[in-house]
């Protein structure tokens, strides 16, 4: 347990360092922007983080699970090949479905968002591909760059991002950084992965990978949604030319509200790759042993942080955003 112990601290300090950024980030744009366009941006972000959530909620996992349990071999790498252009084709589906509905009015945004839908759609392919690459990153354990790429992403979406904002480009400034931000994720996962060599060898696409994925899928997408549905359900049917406005206010109570769901998802990373060894899977104290640790961290952590939330919602709010915002804080 003692190296899924300090891969999970890594992680962990990872995360907070994420979320240092991206806090920073969005207090930064709360001050930079009205309600209205605070609320076009959680609309945006939270379409952003159901599709990123949806490409990495199957094939993701399944390639971590695999790399785990039988390290790098020419089936694995054939199978990372496969799972790969699965989820590059499912992230350019999105991209095109959600450009399709948009114009199509099925997602009734308004004319606002013209330049931020296909931003949204690009950032999702370039998250679709990142998300299998760093699947097989969690499975061979490198999670020290890991969470280097996690930590660079967030540092180039928020100072790109900041800097278009300042230049006058609004919430499209900020979905450039997103787009931005994936890519160069992207990029230095290539960089990780580098010395297996995937790209070589014949094999990049087998249907099997698809049935073989969908559990996953199924079981991660749930959540996915939950955090997700709320803000873009309240964008939709709150009272005409209020949406916008209304989100940008329940946008500051979820950034906080997260903050414990985050750090859970940031453990899971790690056990989930442990877990997955072979040697694991046929030893059931082992695995009561990460239960234990998940529990552990809930306990000591991820409560605490809620019943802060829960307690003094206005302290909390008072840290970050301007006073316009403590209304939000019976949310």
């Amino acid at each position: 347990m003692s190296k899924s112990t300090t891969h999970s601290a890594i992680i962990i300090t990872a995360f907070i360092v994420t979320s240092v950024i991206n806090y920073g980030f969005s207090v930064a744009l709360s001050w930079f922007f009205s309600p209205v366009q605070f609320g076009m941006l959680g609309v945006a972000q939270s379409l952003l983080l159901t599709l990123s959530l949806t490409v990495g909620s199957g094939f993701a996992w399944l390639i971590a699970h695999e790399v785990a349990s039988s390290g790098v071999t020419d089936e694995t790498l054939r199978y990372l090949r496969n799972v790969l252009v699965a989820n590059g084709i499912l992230g350019f589906m999105l991209m095109v479905g959600l450009r399709y509905a948009y114009q199509s009015e099925l997602l009734p945004l308004g004319s606002e968002y013209h330049l931020v839908i296909p931003l949204v759609g690009l950032a999702t392919l370039l998250l679709a591909i990142r998300a299998v690459l760093n699947g097989a990153v969690r499975g061979l354990y490198q999670f020290g760059p890991l969470s280097v790429n996690l930590v660079g992403e967030a540092i180039a979406k928020a100072v790109i991002g900041l800097i278009l904002v300042k230049a006058g480009f609004g919430v499209t400034g900020v979905m450039i950084g997103f787009a931005c931000g994936a890519g160069a994720g992207l990029l230095h996962t290539l960089w990780i992965i580098r010395p297996s060599k995937f790209w070589r060898g014949k094999g990049w696409f087998d249907i099997k990978v698809v049935p073989a994925a969908l559990p996953l899928f199924l079981g991660m997408l749930g959540p996915a949604l939950m955090m997700n549905l709320d803000l873009l359900g309240l964008r939709f049917l709150a009272p005409a030319g209020q949406g916008n406005e209304l989100v940008g206010y329940y946008q500051v109570a979820v950034i906080l509200a997260r903050t414990p769901i985050f750090i859970a998802q940031s453990l899971i990373l790690v056990l989930f790759s442990y877990a997955a060894k072979k040697d694991n899977l046929r030893e059931n104290h082992v695995a009561c042993g990460y239960v234990g640790a998940a529990l552990r961290v809930w306990t000591r952590l991820l409560l605490p942080i809620s019943l802060v939330l829960i307690l003094a919602p206005k302290a909390a709010l008072t840290l970050f955003f301007p006073v316009q915002y403590l209304q939000v804080a019976p949310t």
